[in-house]
């Protein structure tokens, strides 16, 4: 199955936090950060009555930081999670 964003969005796959062995590490009362690898960009969007783009730092291959909430989640197969979010849900980009 192939994931086309409309315009104002783009596909992301959620990165989680895991040690060799594939386990993750949960701590008690820290929120992870929300992170996810480009995968597609949309077109531009409009939101609250304006035109966007996509911002020119984000393209396909980039790893992003993202906003919690206003996002859609869904699992596409057994293994990986992926998110549509729109434009003005990402904060920054991730740079190893």
């Amino acid at each position: 199955m192939k994931v086309i964003p409309l315009g104002g969005y783009v596909v992301l796959r959620q990165i989680d936090e895991t040690v060799a062995g594939g386990f993750q590490l949960a701590e008690e009362g820290v929120e992870k950060p929300c992170i996810g690898e480009v995968l597609a960009i949309g077109a531009r969007g409009l939101f609250d009555g304006e035109w966007y783009d996509c911002p020119e730092e984000v393209e396909v291959g980039v790893k992003v930081a993202y906003q919690k909430y206003g996002i859609f989640e869904t699992t596409l197969n057994l293994t990986d999670k992926y998110v549509l979010a729109p434009f003005n849900k990402l904060i920054a980009k991730v740079e190893e």
